[in-house]
């Protein structure tokens, strides 16, 4: 956060680079693959659930499939501030009715670019992650 202009700066990445929430993603997925004891290849599907996206296409959640290696399917979803709990119950409805083994489902979020950093009313109650 710079504070004299009150916001993050993230700098523009082309569209052959990976995304800002890919990246997060895929640093966070990695981590967690590791602990879990998996690899890409357990993996049938990745779901990015966020409530903003830093663009509609590639789909996050297939730059992401894509970084790590994971075959499969993978699509993004916005469901605003529960884009994560139906990220959740998509990935467990699909492994409950066996289109899918394991799904990877991230949550990256990038809000502070849509929030008003001088409005202490809301500031405080969104970052990214």
């Amino acid at each position: 956060l710079d504070p004299a202009i009150m916001h993050p700066v993230l700098p523009e990445r082309s569209d052959d680079e990976l995304s800002v929430m890919a990246e997060m993603a895929v640093k966070a997925a990695t981590a967690a693959l590791a602990k879990a004891g998996r690899t890409a290849a357990d993996v049938d599907a990745v779901i990015c659930a966020a409530s903003n996206h830093e663009r509609p296409y590639p789909a996050i959640a297939i730059e992401v499939q894509e970084a790590l290696g994971i075959q499969g399917f993978g699509f993004d979803m916005n469901v605003a501030c529960s884009s994560a709990t139906f990220g959740i119950q998509a990935a467990a409805d699909m492994i409950r009715s066996g289109s899918a083994r394991a799904i990877l489902m991230v949550n990256p979020e990038i809000c502070s670019a849509h929030l008003e950093w001088r409005d202490r009313d809301c500031h405080f109650i969104f970052g990214d992650v």
